[in-house]
């Protein structure tokens, strides 16, 4: 048995929570911008998701910042493997706490292949930063976009930009769209003074060493910092908790 909905009639979580207790075995798709999502369930537990970009749970949170899109229940399809053993509920709310940070980080950096530059400090001031910040700072070279910076330091895209934005909090890295950074001046560094908040401050590799931040933290020379504009983020729908009109939805997910 198939049907069909729109989540802006039927809350995402309400589909996957009724799903839950109905205890079905089958499958949800849903229709994103960048293809379809699909969650299996057997006897009512989570158990494999896929999408065109991703498997398991990356590949559930993000239908969680959707503020519509159509759906449709497959009942009796199987999973082609399982992705999943933690409780559905579980990374249900897991799903949408990263969908939700996701959404508050577009609003200040919308796209992944945005540069960030560093930006000299002001001379004789005093910079601090967290320990976790460090390998961020540390794979920031001017021409590495975000998405190059989470790869070179193996961290999740979503780590790496709420780091930059403390980063940025501390005028250590400002943002470039990758089509202005050809363009941006190179800056020398000032000597200042710059403090990771740790017990052992970590040392650097020689690869590191080379970058910008690790000669400014030697003392050298800087120059003035580089012109970049400033972006015009998206508005981004957060998904609705209203959902209308459940009657044939309830019954089949209930018989």
């Amino acid at each position: 048995m198939q049907l069909d909905g729109f989540l802006s009639r039927f809350a995402l979580r309400e589909l996957l929570e009724l799903s839950i207790a109905s205890l079905v075995t089958g499958e949800i798709e849903v229709q994103a911008p960048a293809g379809v999502h699909q969650l299996f369930f057997v006897a009512g537990k989570l158990v494999h998701a896929v999408s065109p970009q991703a498997s398991g749970f990356d590949a559930v949170w993000p239908i969680f910042e959707l503020s519509d899109a159509p759906f449709q229940f497959v009942a009796g399809a199987m999973p082609p493997e399982r992705t999943f053993a933690e409780p559905t509920l579980q990374v249900i709310e897991r799903a949408i706490a990263v969908a939700q940070h996701w959404s508050t980080i577009r609003a200040l950096i919308p796209r992944l292949d945005i540069v960030p530059v560093l930006v000299s400090p002001r001379e004789g001031e005093h910079v601090r930063i967290f320990e976790e910040d460090w390998p961020i700072l540390s794979s920031v070279d001017g021409t590495r976009t975000i998405a190059d910076v989470a790869h070179t330091a193996l961290l999740d895209p979503l780590d790496v930009c709420s780091g930059l934005l403390r980063l940025q909090e501390r005028g250590l890295v400002m943002f470039c769209p990758p089509e202005l950074t050809n363009s941006v001046p190179r800056p020398e560094p000032v000597p200042s003074k710059i403090e990771v908040q740790s017990s052992a401050p970590p040392v650097a590799s020689p690869k590191q060493r080379s970058s910008f931040f690790a000669r400014l933290l030697d003392g050298e020379p800087a120059n003035i910092e580089p012109p970049c504009t400033a972006l015009e983020p998206p508005v981004v729908a957060m998904q609705s908790s209203t959902s209308h009109e459940y009657d044939d939805i309830l019954s089949l997910l209930r018989s």
